[in-house]
């Protein structure tokens, strides 16, 4: 067998030198080079610029990419994208983005995150706010390292900019793209781009659905477990008066309206294995704990050191044997994932006589998130909890760029953002597990904590950079931006039956809060970029990013309001 590969590779070889030499003999030698890299263009530094000529470490992504990978979100960005982790948890809500291994819990409403997510230039307050799928798209660029300077707040690890395309006054349009696979899971995409006659005005309508069979099933009740059904819709609007290019008059308007749908039985995760300790000896199994005991020995009472009930001897039942791999979980809780987000936007662009440009961008956003989840991960009833999100936010983004190629190029603005977000959360303690723990005389009928937060933020900012190209090869950039927030939280936890002990964050004393935080930062940018070549591009940074701090939604020990600083990073 060995043999006859070997002869097989070899009889390969001649096909494929032939195939080479009758490729090169092809090439036209006046033509552009095969081989060169397509030049993609940019806006990381809030300009139109090649990617080449960018001084900070960005992975950009064009339509034509998506079309032909198949990635249709976020988190499939994943594995093209260097530092880049997107990690979905039990819900949208959860999601978690990181770069360079900086990034926020998402299973906490009270913690902002630290990469920041822009679409169409707007700010997106909350990373499940990305559950739309990507369509349409002109461009997506990731920039990796602190983005405080031009992004603003919450850019401690980096940003990431979903560039959606804008309508096209030149010709009809339309495109319609149909997917099915053997998950039993079908999706549609569509757009059509209608010019209102010869006026330079535009409308561009897209639109998504995906529904897709449930992919696994919990043996114990039998209900279906991460599935897909969502649907969106976008339709953005241009009207230009000719000002743009030609200096007078209003300017273009460009009006972008989205909604967006999820309501899925999602998402159950895989367990590797049921067996393991439990910081409050009450584990699934008596494996490892029999054994650890055993090693351990008696105390000086005769008592073992390590005491423990099982969930499988204070049951009667014992957990399948674990297998990540299956299409089958064992969870005994009913978990959903029911999501809305939606919003209108306005940027107008306004071309002045110098050719400097004048953009202004308000836009409001609206997210809902309605979920719950097994705590436990198991088909014994211990742990259970729901998080419900109600969030709106409204911001305003005013500036003025360059045309740049010049000596100075330059921009500067003044930003505004305020967000109003209500959030309920529950995390409940069964009976049986209360009784594991040796705490029933206190909690008859379990524990129910409830968590009730009402968080107001205001954020004001004030940017600019510039750029001095010293001469055809060096440059010089410098760019500062000052920012002030406060954050309002009015809230409470409550146990109920009330509790007497104090074991955040699962009971303890009602607590009611009302309380609120000031930060201010200064974000600077320093870069020296010299070109080498016009193909060798180096460059030297000092970057900062600012995540402001806040309110922990979870319960903490009575007298403490969860109140944690701001974050700062540095990058050299």
């Amino acid at each position: 067998m060995t043999n006859r590969r070997l002869i097989s590779g070899l009889l390969l070889l001649p096909s494929l030198a032939l195939t080479a030499v009758y490729a090169t003999a092809e090439v036209d030698p006046n033509g552009p080079d095969p081989l060169a890299l397509e030049e993609v263009i940019v806006t990381a530094n809030r300009r139109q610029q090649s990617i080449q000529e960018v001084p900070m470490s960005v992975t950009a992504f064009t339509g034509q990419f998506f079309k032909d990978s198949g990635v249709t979100n976020l988190a499939g960005l994943e594995q093209y994208t260097p530092s880049l982790k997107i990690t979905e948890g039990t819900d949208s809500n959860s999601t978690s983005i990181r770069i360079r291994g900086i990034g926020s819990v998402g299973t906490n409403v009270g913690i902002d995150p630290s990469v920041g997510l822009f679409i169409d230039g707007v700010y997106q307050g909350r990373a499940g706010m990305s559950i739309g799928d990507l369509i349409d798209i002109e461009r997506v660029e990731i920039l990796r390292g602190p983005q405080g300077t031009l992004y603003g707040k919450n850019t401690a690890a980096g940003a990431i900019s979903i560039i959606t395309k804008a309508p096209s006054p030149d010709a009809l349009e339309s495109e319609i793209q149909l997917t099915y696979n053997t998950d039993q899971r079908a999706e549609v995409h569509a757009m059509v781009n209608v010019p209102f006659g010869d006026t330079g005005n535009a409308m561009r309508l897209t639109g998504f659905a995906v529904n897709g069979d449930h992919l696994y099933e919990s043996t114990y009740t039998g209900q279906g477990l991460n599935d897909a059904n969502k649907w969106g819709l976008k339709a953005r609007t241009l009207f230009d008066t000719g000002a743009k290019s030609e200096g007078d008059g209003f300017g273009e308007f460009l009006f972008t309206f989205d909604y967006m749908k999820e309501d899925t039985n999602c998402c159950g995760l895989a367990i590797i294995d049921y067996e393991g300790l439990s910081t409050l000896n009450a584990p699934t199994t008596n494996t490892p704990s029999a054994q650890l005991s055993e090693e351990l020995g008696l105390n000086a009472q005769g008592n073992p050191i390590l005491q423990w009930v099982s969930f499988e001897d204070s049951e009667g039942f014992s957990p399948p044997d674990a297998d990540p791999f299956s299409d089958d979980y064992w969870i005994d809780t009913e978990i959903y994932n029911k999501v809305i987000v939606g919003g209108a936007a306005l940027e107008w662009n306004k071309e002045l006589a110098s050719e400097d440009t004048l953009t202004f961008i308000n836009a409001w956003r609206h997210y809902e998130s309605d979920s719950a989840y097994d705590g436990d991960f198991t088909a014994y009833e211990a742990v259970g909890g729901s998080t419900d999100i109600n969030f709106n936010q409204y911001s305003s983004e005013f500036r003025i760029t360059s045309p740049g190629g010049e000596t100075i190029d330059y921009q500067a603005g003044l930003y505004a953002f305020y967000s109003q977000m209500e959030s309920v959360g529950t995390f409940t303690q069964s009976v049986a597990l209360v009784s594991n723990i040796g705490i029933v005389a206190l909690f008859p009928d379990g524990t129910l904590n409830t968590d009730d937060n009402n968080y107001k933020t205001t954020s004001y900012a004030a940017f600019g950079q510039a750029v001095w190209n010293i001469t055809d090869e060096f440059s010089a950039t410098l760019g500062l931006r000052y920012t002030y927030e406060r954050k309002d939280r009015k809230g409470s936890q409550i146990t109920s039956p009330a509790s007497i002990l104090d074991i955040p964050p699962v009971a303890g004393p009602d607590v009611y809060s009302d309380d609120s935080r000031n930060d201010d930062n200064i974000s600077p940018t320093v870069i020296a970029r010299y070109f080498y070549t016009p193909e060798i591009m180096t460059y030297a940074s000092i970057s900062r990013g600012f995540k402001s701090g806040g309110f922990n939604q979870r319960r903490e020990l009575e007298g403490k309001n969860g109140e944690f600083d701001e974050e700062t990073a540095t990058n050299y």
